[in-house]
């Protein structure tokens, strides 16, 4: 099982925005939030950081 990462919190630190997206976020209203935060002259890097349910397809299984 892969774990959530903070990546979002990453790109804060390196000067952009970060905004988590999760099954309880409204997608929509995230990216109207990452648009207006790239936008115009003053605009910032933005990093969408979007969890997806987990699954067990993997298990068992190698990486070689």
């Amino acid at each position: 099982m892969l774990v959530r990462n903070k990546y979002h919190l990453v790109s804060e630190a390196l000067g952009g925005v970060g905004i988590e997206v999760d099954g309880k976020s409204n997608i929509d209203e995230c990216i109207l939030q990452a648009k207006a935060a790239a936008g115009g002259p003053a605009g910032k890097p933005v990093l969408l950081n979007c969890n997806i349910g987990s699954t067990d397809f993997r298990q068992g299984s190698m990486s070689v």
